[in-house]
C-alpha cells in the first residue's frame, strides 16, 4: 500500500470512487478521481496519479470493459 498521508487525508476515496461507479454515478467517480490525481501528484506518487486518469477517460468515454480493469488496477496499487 501507499504511505499513511494520503488514506489520512480521506481515508474513504477509493470506496467513494468504487461505489460512485457501481452505481453508475459517474460524475461523483470523476470528481473524486480528479482529487486523488492532485493529491497524488502533489505527494509524488506519479503511478497512482498515472493510474487514476486512466479510470478518469475510461468513465468519461464511456469504456464499459476498461473501466473495472482500470479500477481493479487502482485498487490493487493502493492497497484499498
Amino acid at each position: 500500500g501507499l504511505p499513511l498521508e494520503l488514506w489520512t487525508l480521506r481515508p474513504d476515496r477509493m470506496r467513494v470512487i468504487r461505489e460512485a461507479i457501481e452505481s453508475g454515478n459517474f460524475t461523483l467517480a470523476e470528481n473524486a478521481l480528479h482529487q486523488l490525481i492532485g493529491t497524488a501528484g502533489v505527494h509524488g506518487w506519479s503511478a497512482v496519479s498515472e493510474q487514476a486518469s486512466r479510470l478518469r477517460e475510461s468513465l468519461k468515454a464511456g469504456e464499459q470493459n476498461q473501466i473495472h480493469e482500470r479500477l481493479d488496477a487502482l485498487i490493487k496499487l493502493t492497497g484499498q
